[in-house]
């Protein structure tokens, strides 16, 4: 089917040049990967870890947790820990900036409950214990390149 569309799409590129080719792309099954690399501040010495990682036995049940299902993007789970962790570098930002015993006390407050809401998430989606794993898979990846 994908042979025939792009067939169909060939045929009328050259007949029609203005037609864009936009379907064509294809995707990079390392995306998600490559995205939790830079929002954990990880330092991949080599992209062949990313291949090494995706080879792991337990690396399907990871990707259930942290990527979506073509691994292009990541996951609901995985971009909602990541909205915590914005609200709480600015809770932690509007805490350090607080002058008055009273605005340090409400800073400190939202502080502990969105690390405390974050943790419980984490916890329950699964999202914690899959970046863990996937961590490990890292470490096991960079003492023993392919």
């Amino acid at each position: 089917m994908r042979v025939l569309f792009l067939l169909l799409i060939s045929v009328l590129s050259s007949n029609f040049p203005f037609i864009a080719i936009a379907n064509a792309q294809t995707i990079n099954p390392n995306a998600c990967l490559e995205q939790i690399a830079k929002n954990e501040q990880w330092i991949v010495q080599d992209p062949k870890q990313y291949v090494c990682i995706t080879n792991k036995p337990e690396f399907k049940s990871i990707a259930k947790t942290l990527c979506s299902a073509d691994l292009s993007d990541t996951s609901k789970n995985y971009k909602t820990l990541q909205d915590f962790s914005e609200k709480i570098k600015a809770a932690w930002a509007r805490f350090q900036s607080a002058t008055t015993p009273g605005e340090r006390t409400l800073a400190s407050a939202e502080l502990q409950d969105l690390q405390r809401e974050q943790s419980t998430y984490g916890h329950t989606s699964g999202v914690w214990d899959a970046l863990d794993a996937v961590n490990s898979a890292k470490y096991f990846c960079e003492q023993n390149p392919i």
